[in-house]
């Protein structure tokens, strides 16, 4: 248990070592930014499978003319209402919820807010206030359509930020390490 600390603490510090470089000018490529900031290594991807993938969603969209157009294209057709984004943003969580409850043991009282605010820098954003709670904000500037929805309350919630900080505070109760109540912006932990 605590060679695991130590290489956590290790990796982070390592990780802090590459975000720190980065805002001092330091660019990365994306190979870099996974080996140095998140200890990954990509393998690389099956040519034939994307391509296969991409065929099947080719023959699975209606329309003619190039692939991009036409998921742009559909993805516009399903844009939620401005009246209807909070109910269907609720419903994107709830069936996120409902799949991650079959494998984690979620506490009773957590909870988890959503809030849309107009000129945010960023897509989404989960805000941990603690004792299982977390309010998602998401960014209110463009469309949301059914993909985003379900993308952002995936990752945002269930089984993505907020679940994370629930799985924070278990791991504090049973082990009061104060660098699992961080959450800097950086390292492996963002994943």
């Amino acid at each position: 248990v605590e060679k695991a600390r130590i290489d956590y603490l290790d990796h982070q510090l390592r990780a802090l070592q590459f975000a720190a470089g980065r805002l001092l000018g330091r660019t990365t490529s994306v190979d870099e930014q996974a080996r140095d900031e998140f200890g990954l290594a990509f393998s690389q991807p099956d040519v034939d499978a994307v391509t296969r993938t991409l065929d099947e969603i080719a023959r699975l969209l209606p329309g003619h003319g190039r692939l991009a157009d036409r998921v742009t294209s559909f993805r516009s057709s399903m844009t939620i209402p401005a009246d209807r984004k909070q109910a269907v943003m609720q419903i994107a969580l709830d069936a996120c919820r409902e799949a991650v409850a079959r494998v984690i043991d979620l506490p009773k009282d957590e909870q988890v807010t959503i809030r849309f605010h107009k000129n945010m820098p960023w897509d989404a954003f989960a805000r941990y206030a603690g004792e299982h709670h977390t309010t998602i904000e998401v960014n209110d500037d463009g469309p949301i359509d059914v993909s985003r929805a379900l993308r952002l309350a995936c990752h945002e919630g269930y089984a993505g930020h907020h679940v994370q900080h629930l799985l924070l505070d278990r791991a504090f109760g049973e082990r009061r390490w104060p660098e699992v109540q961080m959450t800097p912006g950086f390292g492996r932990h963002l994943l």
